[in-house]
């Protein structure tokens, strides 16, 4: 590989290529709807609606298959109150055993 050139890691190329997906048709079809109005079936515009909004629901589950740290700080963030009370738990038994001694 010559020097200066790098290699494009395959996340940014997925996470660019569903963005491209699930957006694209709706940048298209909303300035042409105004312009042509009545152009799209109804139905086919909900479907380019929502597009938009699969793109949401597909970046989590994206950033975590591809990156380890997000998947570790979602797996912090999501399990936050269970450590929580695990900790309470501890610090009742302890204390409990202290108490008793």
């Amino acid at each position: 590989m010559k020097k200066g050139i790098r290699q494009l890691e395959p996340f940014p190329c997925i996470l660019l290529a569903v963005f491209l997906i699930c957006w694209l048709p709706f940048t298209i079809s909303y300035p042409t709807s105004i312009i042509y109005p009545n152009k799209f079936p109804n139905g086919l515009e909900c479907i380019i609606f929502w597009l938009g909004y699969v793109n949401s629901l597909l970046n989590p589950f994206l950033y975590v298959y591809s990156s380890r740290n997000f998947r570790q700080a979602i797996i912090e963030t999501l399990c936050c109150h269970i450590r929580l009370r695990s900790r309470e738990r501890l610090r009742y038994q302890w204390s409990f055993r202290h108490v008793q001694k």
